[in-house]
């Protein structure tokens, strides 16, 4: 047997040696009914081992602990990381999709406004830009035939255009 196993063997060694001193005393007529070992006690050398294995066996499973304890931390510092930059970018998204859906929107209704807006206000609006790019410092003004057709189609930018000819 080995030490751990004598330390908390006792009911069993109590049992070998009742069996192994009946078989010797029978010979003789003595029955051994019970024999009784309490405590064994080892010695201070071997107490002190015990001592020490069992100090370095408890600071071992402490020192597992602790890291088991610093690997779940990380594990859980990194899960809320990884939740929180899936939560931002989820609101992120959010927030696009909402930007697009406004500008659309937007444009949306500028068609729907532009769509019953008539012609007139259209060639007032080529106008009013048409001054402000003359009124420019610029010297030079480049204007589509097409626009300058429309201008000609206007009363008064047709009597314009006449009279600088003359």
């Amino acid at each position: 047997m080995d030490l751990n196993e004598v330390l908390n063997g006792t009911e069993r060694i109590n049992a070998a040696l009742i069996k192994e001193l009946g078989s010797i005393t029978d010979a003789y007529g003595v029955n051994v009914d019970r024999i009784n070992i309490d405590t064994i006690q080892p010695t201070p050398e071997i107490q002190e081992s015990m001592n020490k294995q069992i100090n370095a066996t408890r600071e071992r499973e402490a020192a597992i602990a602790r890291a088991e304890g610093e690997a779940r931390s990380i594990e859980l510092t990194t899960k809320a990381q990884n939740d929180a930059l899936v939560s931002t970018a989820e609101a992120n998204a959010k927030a696009v999709r909402l930007a697009a859906d406004a500008e659309a929107y937007r444009i949306q209704k500028a068609n729907d406004i532009l769509s019953t807006v008539d012609a007139n206000y259209l060639v007032a609006q080529n106008i009013d830009a048409f001054r402000d790019v003359a009124k420019s410092p610029a010297n030079t003004v480049i204007v589509p035939n097409t626009a300058i057709d429309a201008l000609g189609e206007l009363k008064v930018a047709g009597q314009l255009l006449n009279t600088n000819q003359k």
